[in-house]
């Protein structure tokens, strides 16, 4: 989650040109790639947007939203591993 965060904080403008919004497009694919894994959407709202920048965490419950048709629950899950 550390690298989605990094990677909207760095890319991510109010006004994007075409290059910019590319890029922040290959981001966002990538995060959506993740949300479709059922681990990683169970344990993003309790577990891996905990202390994450206010911001992204709006952008990135949009997109499990976007991604699932709802946000991610909020019960804590053990990770395997």
């Amino acid at each position: 989650m550390s690298l989605f965060e990094r990677a909207y904080l760095t890319a991510w403008q109010p006004r994007m040109n075409k290059a910019q919004g590319r890029r922040l497009a290959v981001w966002e694919d990538f995060m959506r790639e993740w949300i479709q894994r059922d681990d990683f959407y169970a344990s993003a709202e309790s577990l891996l947007l905990v202390g994450e920048d206010p911001e992204f965490q709006a952008y990135f419950r949009r997109l499990l939203v976007d991604e699932r048709g709802a946000p991610a629950p909020a019960t804590r899950v053990l990770l395997e591993g």
